[in-house]
């Protein structure tokens, strides 16, 4: 059965914390941006912010607060949205946004994400949506992140790790990502260490051979991320594209982001009905 979806863009989810999405997104806003698109960029939640405030008018090249996914994520798309609508949930405690919101006896407040949502989809032709933490981690107590995805209408671009692991962690996540009825538009395969232990590159074969056209390409290890560096040179170095374990040009990467983006109902890659509550 096609899918249909309510929103053009991607929501990138993680198999787990520390994947490698916020350097996927920022990479993918930057290249898309260079491409003649109109690109915006969101983090709904985000935990671990030292100030839950973050002052809009913050420059953007001084202080630990360009460390924070919402700074760098707005860094790499060259937006002018305010912090407030590009991540409306800050909360200081690093844990899942719901324990982080019980910390300061707040709410997970839906609604915020939804207006936020809609104001920057009347922005932007594209908008890139990073979750927090994986696919199955916590929005609030009764709702996951594949949960606000499905909400969103956005389709799901899985970010998950080149070490012993991913194997399972990527197919647990595709198999939550069908069960709660959401597109699947492909993986990215982030390499956030190098280099790669014993086992893990033969491992690290059978995963691409076994996800197929469904691998969109991975993403080199990067100590840190630099949005301002990713911004000028438009996320062209950040992707290899691979297929059939072949190293393969970097524009068939971009061509088939923007194919999806175009016509996400024609798309080769397995989608399964979404629907918003």
């Amino acid at each position: 059965m096609r899918g249909t979806r309510k929103a053009t863009g991607f929501f990138i989810a993680g198999t787990d914390t520390g994947v490698g999405k916020t350097f996927a997104t920022c990479s993918l806003a930057a290249g898309l941006r260079k491409r003649g698109q109109k690109v915006g960029v969101m983090k709904p939640v985000e935990t671990g912010v030292r100030s839950a405030t973050i002052d809009a008018s913050q420059s953007m090249g001084q202080g630990e607060i360009n460390q924070h996914d919402s700074v760098l994520l707005r860094n790499a798309a060259q937006v002018e949205d305010s912090l407030d609508l590009i991540s409306p949930l800050r909360f200081s405690l690093p844990a899942a946004p719901n324990v982080a919101a019980k910390f300061e006896n707040r709410q997970v407040d839906l609604a915020c994400v939804r207006d936020a949502f809609a104001k920057l989809q009347k922005r932007h032709e594209i908008l890139l949506v990073e979750s927090a933490g994986g696919l199955l981690s916590p929005f609030d107590d009764t709702r996951s992140m594949a949960d606000l995805a499905r909400i969103l209408g956005l389709p799901i671009l899985l970010v998950t790790r080149a070490a012993l692991g991913a194997i399972h962690h990527t197919r647990a996540c595709l198999e939550a990502a069908r069960a709660h009825e959401l597109c699947i538009a492909g993986v990215l395969i982030s390499h956030t260490h190098f280099p790669l232990a014993i086992g893990e590159p033969e491992n690290l074969a059978f995963l691409r051979s076994e996800l197929g056209e469904l691998l969109w390409g991975e993403l080199p290890f990067a100590k840190e991320i630099d949005s301002n560096r990713l911004a000028q040179n438009a996320g062209s170095d950040a992707f290899r594209s691979t297929q059939d374990d072949r190293e393969i040009e970097r524009g068939f990467f971009w061509e088939r982001i923007l194919r999806a983006i175009r016509d996400p109902l024609e798309s080769e890659f397995a989608m399964h009905p979404s629907s918003q509550e």
